[in-house]
């Protein structure tokens, strides 16, 4: 991955997804990057390496991208992104799929997101 997250790394990222789901919707990769970046008056809206990854993962199970298998995207892509920045994740598979659920279903916004993430990658 480069400096920044690209639509080819998220694409790389999906066709490691088991079933090789195609990608349905172009337009949430952009938009996923986007968020990930985004800046009011020149600060980040997402803070660092926890931050983009929350967004990330939101935007991705909100707005699925993916023919399937959306919330294992949202996880790989999450995970990926921290460990290129050097952020170890010390979750269970099974805390990822329990927030995977209860963003999926509008139960957690992102700073919910994000809270859990700190927790879950804080020393």
């Amino acid at each position: 991955m480069s400096e920044r997250l690209t639509v080819g790394h998220l694409s790389a990222v999906a066709q490691q997804i088991p079933g090789n789901p195609a990608i349905a919707d172009w337009g949430v990769a952009a938009a996923s990057i986007a968020r990930c970046e985004a800046n009011i008056a020149e600060s980040p809206v997402y803070v660092g390496p926890v931050g983009q990854a929350a967004s990330l993962f939101h935007t991705l199970l909100r707005l699925p991208m993916l023919e399937f298998s959306n919330a294992l995207f949202a996880i790989a892509a999450s995970l990926d992104l921290l460990q290129y920045h050097g952020v170890e994740c010390r979750a269970r598979p099974s805390d990822w799929a329990e927030l995977a659920v209860r963003v999926a279903e509008g139960d957690a916004s992102v700073d919910d997101v994000h809270s859990a993430i700190k927790a879950w990658t804080a020393t």
